[in-house]
């Protein structure tokens, strides 16, 4: 049997079993001889040995398998966070991101001393953070209750 994609021989043996048509023959026939019946048990005990080979090839592909499933997802993570890079709003100019931080503060934003809230581009990314807290017209009108 061959491999499928690189064409390298896979090796795994042929039971030594009748074919189901001579086993069907041999059925319909009747009794079987007394010098049949240690081959056939031999043939059986045969074929439990390589069907065993068969379950060891079997767990080996598997494991393989789960290899590959595993690096494929992987791989499809670091494509996805590959191609947030080229996010249209990572090519914002700062001035204009500044501007959009402003118009997301509501008007006359009171905070409290105690509980500190911050917006929440301040948490999104470091360039973020920066812009914001480098841009002075977003914090102009903002008032600070003491009274808690």
């Amino acid at each position: 049997m061959l491999c499928a994609s690189c064409l390298t021989e896979i090796s795994l043996p042929r039971h030594p079993l009748r074919s189901k048509e001579q086993i069907f023959q041999s059925l319909r026939e009747g009794v079987l001889s007394l010098s049949d019946i240690p081959d056939i048990r031999k043939s059986i005990s045969d074929a439990h040995n390589i069907l065993k080979a068969y379950d060891k090839e079997i767990r080996r592909l598997e494991y393989t398998l789960a290899v590959v499933r595993s690096m494929a997802g992987h791989l499809k993570e670091r494509i996805q966070e590959t191609s947030f890079l080229l996010s249209p709003v990572r090519r914002l100019p700062n001035e204009i991101l500044g501007e959009i931080f402003k118009f997301s503060m509501p008007s006359g934003s009171i905070f409290s001393c105690t509980k500190l809230p911050s917006p929440s581009f301040l948490t999104v990314c470091a360039r973020w953070r920066t812009v914001a807290l480098s841009t002075p017209s977003i914090w102009q009108s903002i008032r600070l209750d003491y009274s808690e």
